[in-house]
């Protein structure tokens, strides 16, 4: 018995015919894949953009100056006792009568490096006015700040803050964060980051400005 072979055009058809069906079969997979891809791409932006939105939120709600923080601009500063580097008790009412630009800092803060200098000549230029600068420093050991401003030659008043207690109790979210004082112990403003010098200026002839009451 004879086989007759298969036609050469009929086998090459049929090869042409299975790449085809595989290409098919792969380009839908990959679609699927793709749009898997793409669907937990999504999900992973609007995570993250939540995530973003609800820290901006609790940052300007709850930091100094927030409709939920003690610090409120138009209200009384919170009143607070901390250890001076110099060992000296003081208390934010003892400036009472003065204009005060209370400034959270610690010495890993780079943009606190740059800001220190400008508060304390920002202090020197306006001592006419009586503004002082009270530069708290957070959660850091006496000697470390001690040696930091010596290294820097900076002179500010700095209450130290061991515990962080003044600085979470003031909402501190960011640093350098500075609350601007008038002499009659309101919140005047709430500037969060490196203040230029027309800032400085700006800031403290406002609080200088605010006489305070009989």
């Amino acid at each position: 018995m004879t086989i007759d072979p298969i036609p050469p055009h009929t086998a090459a058809d049929g090869g042409q015919m299975g790449l085809a069906g595989m290409l098919r079969s792969a380009a839908r997979r990959a679609l699927r894949l793709s749009g898997a891809g793409l669907m937990a791409t999504i999900g992973c932006c609007s995570v993250v953009m939540i995530a973003a939105l609800l820290g901006a939120y609790v940052y300007t709600q709850f930091g100094p100056g927030g409709a939920f923080s003690d610090v409120r601009v138009g209200e009384p500063a919170p009143d607070f006792e901390l250890a001076m580097i110099d060992g000296h008790i003081m208390h934010l009412s003892d400036y009472r009568g003065r204009p005060v630009a209370l400034n959270f800092w610690t010495t890993w803060c780079q943009g606190c490096a740059q800001e220190l200098p400008r508060l304390e000549r920002a202090m020197a230029e306006h001592a006419d006015e009586g503004l002082v600068v009270l530069a708290v420093n957070g959660g850091e050991w006496p000697a470390d700040v001690e040696a930091y401003l010596e290294r820097r030659a900076i002179h500010l008043p700095v209450p130290l803050d061991a515990q962080s207690q003044v600085t979470e109790h003031y909402g501190i979210k960011g640093l350098p964060t500075t609350v601007w004082i008038d002499a009659d112990g309101i919140v005047h403003a709430v500037h969060v980051g490196v203040l230029s010098d027309d800032e400085l200026d700006r800031y403290a002839s406002e609080v200088a400005a605010a006489a305070p009451s009989p």
